[in-house]
């Protein structure tokens, strides 16, 4: 599957952040698509956070779209979702990870 083909790019010293035509690299891909694992298998072989595609969106402004998408959904996956933003934003940045506090789902009429 998706893990298999990047660890091939890994093993045969392929860049992890090979982009498509659309300027969207395998974390971004991930990110959006809030594969957490994936993502953190990227981070940790060295794929570039700081990256942006050609709509200027890092992997961290893509997750924060899916996040968006799916928020109030499931408040287990918005929990893990908020680390992997906050885990992808601190990459960008080249600062040490600290996972955020467990949050509480927001009733549909607070701002």
């Amino acid at each position: 599957g998706y893990n298999d083909c990047l660890e091939w790019l890994y093993e045969t010293d392929k860049s992890l952040d090979c982009a498509d035509n659309q300027g969207n690299t395998p974390l971004m891909a991930a990110a959006f698509n809030g594969k957490v694992s994936t993502v953190e298998w990227l981070l940790s072989n060295g794929a570039d956070a700081s990256l942006t595609n050609h709509e200027n969106k890092t992997p961290a402004a893509m997750a924060e779209e899916n996040l968006g998408r799916n928020m109030g959904a499931y408040k287990e996956q918005n929990d893990v979702l908020y680390n992997m933003v906050a885990r992808l934003k601190a990459a960008a940045e080249g600062k040490p990870y600290q996972p955020l506090p467990r949050t509480e789902p927001m009733d549909e009429g607070e701002d």
